[in-house]
């Protein structure tokens, strides 16, 4: 009996990762090519289990620091990368 609950509750978190995961790629999809970029930086970290919001200051930061990003691009590319992020972190 406790397998059969073990492997129900494993196919029901199973499917709802693959759901969170295509919600971030259609997130994704729809980012700004700066917004994918700092996505891009950022995402491994996140999904390392560091803080978004300072994952995000130092990624954006780097990315105009190198001429990457463009400093007026900056806030609001980091604020729609950000919404995806949560979604691939949860």
């Amino acid at each position: 009996m406790r397998l059969v609950a073990a492997t129900i509750v494993s196919l029901l978190s199973m499917s709802a990762a693959i759901a969170d995961q295509k919600q971030t790629q259609s997130c994704v999809a729809q980012l700004s090519p700066e917004s994918k970029l700092i996505f891009e930086q950022s995402a491994p970290d996140v999904t390392g289990g560091a803080d978004i919001k300072s994952t995000l200051e130092s990624k954006t930061r780097a990315l105009v620091m190198a001429g990457k990003l463009a400093r007026s691009d900056a806030r609001p590319s980091a604020e729609a990368a950000g919404n995806c992020l949560k979604l691939l972190k949860s």
